[in-house]
């Protein structure tokens, strides 16, 4: 094995520092990366727990519930998923799910290897299924569950909920619902809809670091999770197993070590988005998708997702002729420190995605990707 000389010993880790507007992390509030900081605690010291309690508060705020079952869990959004699923179906269960894009079709597969029998039901990648569609759907069979995702990562798409989220309130069927990319950033009210459980992402528009899954089950969940006719096959996304470390104030019960600096990242962040209202973020995050699309339509940059179901915070876009997704995403970061993504699936070098969400959801990010875009137009 090569010995490590003390001069390479002695060098500092050390990244570039990119403007980060992909459909992935964004770049920290100093306020959350200094949190990140802060002296480390015993995932079962006293201490801790109270900042695990203060946190579930937080998150409860942030998705407008009074949830009891409301927590972080210490991995990313595709575990809130797992979660979801393993908990909520049991085998030859009926399911009922909505997609229009990558992350709604992994919905299909994670809910079929827990056994479940999946009806699908299939939007257009630059759209939205119809709500009464789905309703209709809903009807022609007797379903467990129905799932969809709020805001399409891989399109930049959003899918109305609130009156299939009804109707499933008036069935015997819970509803579910992936808000990993809309949580923080747009609407997401999870008791005035009737969303039975849900789950996020740290790293979309809560800026957090990712590894991170904020996640909520409601009484008609735990009702069925509390019912089953035998034990899910996880025990780490156990609901009732994390809920018995998250809840019980100073009576916790040992289920994994936290990750403790995640926790704290969340809890700041939170803190920050708070503070700065909820309605007044979503707003910031319209102001900026709507600078953005003003300045770089006009250069040849054409919005992927129609009109009314585009997400404020990942602009998808098509290139202007001349260019290629894949080249510009790299010229954008080679040469100007930017980090985009293409798209996901079929559509994977068709799009770019422009994500100002979170902390990077500021007028100054949309004006400086602007710029880099239009030397691109220029040159082609």
């Amino acid at each position: 094995m090569e010995t490590l000389n003390k001069a390479t010993m002695e060098e500092m880790l050390s990244t570039p520092n990119r403007l980060l507007v992909g459909a992935g992390p964004g770049n920290l509030d100093p306020r959350v990366a200094r949190a990140l900081t802060l002296p480390l605690l015993s995932h079962l010291d006293p201490s801790f727990w109270e900042i695990m309690d203060s946190t579930a508060d937080l998150l409860r705020q942030v998705f407008r519930t009074e949830n009891d079952a409301t927590l972080l869990l210490p991995a990313t959004g595709m575990a809130g998923m797992e979660t979801m699923f393993a908990n909520l179906i049991e085998p030859g269960d009926k399911a009922l799910i909505g997609h229009s894009g990558h992350f709604g079709s992994l919905m299909v597969e994670v809910a079929s290897r827990q056994g479940a029998e999946v009806t699908e039901i299939q939007g257009p990648e630059d759209g939205a299924i119809d709500e009464e569609e789905f309703i209709e759907k809903l009807d022609s069979d007797d379903f467990a569950v129905a799932a969809t995702v709020h805001a399409e990562t891989a399109t930049g798409t959003f899918q109305s909920v609130q009156k299939v989220a009804a109707a499933c309130q008036e069935r015997d069927t819970l509803f579910l619902m992936d808000a990993v990319t809309s949580l923080g950033g747009m609407d997401v009210r999870v008791d005035d809809w009737g969303v039975d459980a849900c789950y996020s992402g740290t790293q979309k528009c809560l800026s957090i670091p990712s590894g991170g899954s904020p996640i909520t089950f409601g009484e008609r969940a735990m009702r069925k999770v509390r019912n089953r006719k035998q034990k899910p096959c996880t025990y780490y996304f156990d609901i009732q197993e994390l809920m018995r470390y998250w809840s019980g104030g100073m009576e916790k019960s040992y289920h994994h070590t936290a990750a403790i600096p995640l926790v704290y990242a969340t809890h700041e962040a939170l803190r920050v988005l708070l503070e700065e209202g909820l309605e007044n973020a979503f707003e910031r995050h319209i102001r900026c998708s709507k600078l953005l699309l003003e300045e770089i339509e006009p250069l040849g940059f054409k919005p992927f997702a129609q009109p009314e179901y585009r997400l404020p915070m990942i602009t998808a876009v098509t290139m202007p002729e001349g260019l290629n997704a894949k080249d510009v995403r790299t010229r954008l970061r080679e040469e100007w420190n930017i980090e985009t993504d293409l798209g996901l699936g079929e559509i994977a070098e068709k799009i770019l995605r422009i994500g100002l969400k979170g902390y990077s959801a500021q007028p100054r990010n949309a004006a400086y990707v602007t710029l880099a875009l239009s030397t691109m137009v220029g040159a082609a």
